[in-house]
């Protein structure tokens, strides 16, 4: 039962990369070629993630050995690895393993819920092994670049990365419960889930924010650090069992990683049962009567999306992103405009293109805002309903473009403003400022729809699959990031052609809209007959 269930659970991860093609009723044609292009695609992001832990492990390896300190780096390399992992992870468990679509029918069979957990968790731990890697081997290469390390250490240091995904699955497993638990009996669910979540990225992007600075501080301060750090024995296990290859440390770092998972293990196969199937009573609605209003079907639809969109968190953490980012950026802009301008001005030769700089970096935020790319997607199932409502198929698709469009606008203009204020331009470059990332962002929606039209997923399990590892998404997230570098190179040529900026950018702001006037015409005709051939 357990094997079957596991390669259940292998097939959906497998599905999520050939899924459009079955949703679009075009089986087998060009699938092993997309699934070929999408792991080219992780790979790339992976190696990318890789280089810079490499970069950071590289400036700790050589003083540290010198100092002995050689436990001290492999410390870090298990904090590092296991942060890693459970931000990577933290936002895919809840919805995975408390609030799957398809609990009611499993927890309905004849099937032991410790199984059905097993399975569920079978993958996280897997997925927890692929985040693992992006630290892993770059620690390692770092460290054997400039350092020897002993063939006991060899083995304690691939035991230990074996074992660091499992505590990390322990910790974010009771997080994802906590949040389930602590939202179930509020009304707004999904509004309090991503409001977490955010407080939570809020402080890893923080932290991340000052790495330079911290790595600095930890490569002059490595006898400092050991000395405060020593007094924590699980934390000088895990070192110095690498270091030394001690075996005693070994097992005592070991035990430090299984014995939190197999208690967690324990607990949530004995509750897991409760945990997804009881429904607990929320605050109660007073009925307050109101005189209906008559509104039309476009208007209805738009609700409907924007209603579904909020009602997510996977949705609003993985699409809504980069709309926080552009109020973020807009704010820093202004208050911390000295603070930005000085890190900019490092770049040689850029201090006559600020309010293009920051124009492109808004434009490069817009790219990553995803919300109409899994839209079609999110249909799921239940596409039939919105296909018999009396509607036409040109409203459905306006209204998920509208959704994008009302959500991340207002975020480019803050943005825009901000990026107009620091720049200190003219009224014309404000304008330019606010129009380009705005109908940037427009551009972003309409490649998003037209990918979701040609890539749809609607027989997805959980939310995730067809917020996240969708590959509507990452051609989407892909193009943006093409198409924004491409906007650079044309800007350069037409700057090397003597044109003021002003007028380059102008150029490109009209290339931009007639490119979203063609997108748009096609979604409106081809992309329409695709919807409409939809089948679950």
């Amino acid at each position: 039962m357990l094997k079957a269930l596991m390669r259940m659970r292998l097939e959906a991860t497998k599905h999520w990369l050939t899924s459009s093609i079955r949703s679009a009723g075009r089986q087998g044609s060009g699938s092993r070629g997309k699934a070929i292009f999408m792991a080219l695609i992780l790979l790339y992001v992976a190696g990318s993630f890789g280089f810079l832990i490499y970069g950071f492990f590289s400036q700790l390896s050589l003083p540290y050995y010198n100092a002995g300190l050689g436990w001290l780096y492999f410390t870090f390399f298990a904090l590092a690895d296991f942060a890693l992992i459970f931000v990577g992870s933290i936002f895919s468990v809840k919805s995975s393993i408390f609030e799957p679509k398809d609990n009611e029918l499993l927890f309905s069979l004849p099937v032991p819920p410790s199984m059905i957990l097993a399975s569920r968790m079978f993958t996280m731990i897997a997925l927890n092994y692929v985040f693992g890697l992006i630290t892993t081997v770059p620690a390692l290469l770092a460290w054997l670049r400039f350092c020897p390390l002993a063939p006991g250490g060899l083995i304690a240091f691939v035991l230990l990365a074996i074992f660091i995904p499992l505590l990390s699955l322990a910790i974010s497993s009771l997080f994802a419960w906590f949040i389930s638990m602590a939202t179930r009996r509020v009304r707004r669910k999904s509004l309090m889930t991503t409001v977490f979540s955010l407080i939570f990225l809020a402080v890893y992007f923080i932290a991340f924010s000052r790495a330079n600075t911290a790595i600095a501080r930890l490569a002059a301060n490595g006898g400092s650090i050991a000395e405060s750090l020593s007094a924590a024995a699980p934390l000088w296990w895990i070192g110095n069992a690498v270091s030394q290859g001690d075996p005693v440390y070994l097992v005592y770092a070991s035990a430090l990683c299984i014995i939190p998972f197999v208690i967690v293990w324990v607990i949530l196969s004995r509750t897991i049962t409760k945990s997804v199937t009881t429904k607990k009573g929320s605050a109660k609605i007073v009925y307050v009567e109101r005189e209906s209003k008559e509104t039309s079907s476009f208007s209805a639809l738009y609700r409907r999306e924007m209603k579904r969109f909020f009602s997510s968190s996977a949705y609003v953490l993985n699409a809504g992103l980069g709309a926080i980012f552009l109020v973020a950026a807009g704010v820093a802009l202004v208050i911390r405009r000295e603070m930005v301008l000085e890190i900019v001005k490092t770049i040689p030769g850029v201090e006559s293109y600020l309010m293009p700089v920051f124009i492109g970096g808004l434009c490069v935020i817009s790219g990553i805002t995803m919300i109409s790319a899994p839209s079609v997607s999110m249909e799921g199932k239940s596409i039939w309903i919105v296909r018999s409502l009396p509607v036409t198929t040109r409203d459905i698709l306006n209204s998920k473009l509208l959704v994008h469009v009302s959500i991340a606008c207002p975020a480019s203009a803050v943005g825009g403003i901000g990026a107009a204020i620091a720049s200190d331009t003219s009224f014309a470059g404000a304008a330019l400022c606010v129009l380009i990332p705005a109908v940037y962002t427009v551009l972003t929606a309409l490649v998003g729809l037209a990918a979701n039209l040609r890539h749809t997923n609607l027989d997805w399990i959980s939310e995730m699959q067809a917020v996240k590892n969708s590959m509507s998404v990452i051609i989407t997230m892909g193009a943006m990031l093409f198409t924004a570098a491409a906007c650079g190179g044309i800007f350069y040529g037409l700057t090397c052609l003597g044109l003021p900026v002003l007028s380059c950018l102008l150029i490109l702001l009209i290339v931009i809209a007639v490119i979203c006037r063609f997108l748009y015409t096609w979604i409106m005709g081809r992309g329409a007959a695709l919807f409409e051939s939809l089948k679950v």
